[in-house]
């Protein structure tokens, strides 16, 4: 198409002298680029403000040169973590883990001590809810391990209702203040209310240290390490931390069938959607961009490579009505209309 439109409008000019064809001739080469340049593949292009999110994606994330993120314009996609959980290269289990972490029903906000702040009515009804879903939640044959909680009243009031739906004789580890609400990372973007960043200091290294005992893939060798352990969380009553040794995992069989097993862990929003990010090895500072409703189960799988997959996030099917949805005081999906069942 570029040759013949310089054949054709060469061929015009040639009567009107060497002059004029040079002019036209000019206007033809332009022509020429601008037809060359659209029927060229078109790529996408990063504008300055995108310049500077890619800068800082590829501070906080390594980059992967094979990914194909970057012929799109976009920043370049971070590789995986293969020994994430420190346990890459151990004798593999056949075992899937299953986290599946339920926040807290609604409770009375406002108050300056824990005591008070309690479940109210409808957020015991949604913890009702809750225990009979997780009652019918597990494949046949499988059964819960045990059921951690937080030291703050609303979470331990909400994993007593759901433990009294489940099969007798499920362990409900004793509450456990690595697991209470906090701030794990500043957020980006900041929200518009005050952020005390001291907060964050205090609060972030404490709900890293839950995820550490948290989540790992399952191994075959009885001598964990200090990290991802489960007595870290099942003998932490208050935060503190108990020798994995003294703990002991039974092993299992290089030739044992593929098992799952099944920890449900009652906590906090912000802890919830910290656990997401880390889980994903996405930037920790995402966590306020997730939403998580009372009593919303969120289900996060880790294979025995380890490999983390999110089965679900929030999910509230399990609550009856709009009546039931509740985001802290905040009726259904309305931000700006309080609930009417405080």
């Amino acid at each position: 198409l570029a040759i013949v439109t310089v054949c054709v409008l060469q061929s015009m000019v040639r009567p009107f002298g060497k002059l004029l064809g040079r002019l036209i001739g000019s206007g033809a080469a332009g022509i020429t680029a601008v037809s060359i340049t659209l029927l060229r593949p078109q790529s996408f292009s990063v504008c300055a403000e995108d310049d500077k999110t890619q800068k800082i994606a590829s501070d906080v994330m390594p980059v992967n040169p094979r990914g194909s993120a970057g012929s799109l314009g976009l920043a370049p996609t971070a590789t995986w973590n293969d020994d994430w959980d420190c346990r890459e290269g151990r004798d593999k289990s056949n075992v899937t883990r299953h986290l599946v972490l339920v926040r807290h029903g609604q409770y009375v906000e406002g108050g300056r001590e824990d005591a008070s702040m309690v479940l109210t009515e409808l957020g015991r009804h949604q913890a009702e809810l809750t225990g009979r879903r997780l009652a019918q939640y597990l494949p046949e044959g499988v059964e819960w391990k045990r059921i951690h909680q937080s030291d703050m009243i609303r979470a331990k009031e909400t994993a007593e209702i759901i433990a009294a739906h489940l099969p007798k004789g499920v362990p409900l580890s004793k509450p456990n203040a690595l697991l209470n609400e906090g701030y794990p990372a500043d957020p980006v973007p900041m929200p518009r209310s005050m952020w005390k960043r001291e907060d964050t200091w205090k609060d972030a290294p404490r709900i890293e240290a839950a995820f550490r005992a948290l989540f790992y893939r399952a191994t075959q060798s009885k001598a964990q390490s200090r990290r991802g352990d489960p007595g870290l969380v099942s003998g932490a009553a208050s935060g503190s931390m108990v020798d994995a040794a003294s703990v002991g995992v039974p092993s299992v069989s290089a030739t044992a069938p593929a098992t799952h097993e099944y920890e449900l862990v009652v906590c906090h929003g912000n802890v919830i959607r910290y656990f997401i990010c880390r889980a994903l090895q996405m930037p920790p500072e995402l966590w306020l961009r997730w939403a998580v409703f009372n009593c919303g189960i969120t289900h996060i799988c880790i294979s025995p490579a380890g490999r983390c997959s999110i089965f679900a996030v929030g999910d509230v099917g399990h609550l009856d009505s709009v009546d039931a949805l509740t985001y802290g005081h905040y009726h259904g999906y309305d931000m700006t209309r309080k609930s009417s069942r405080l």
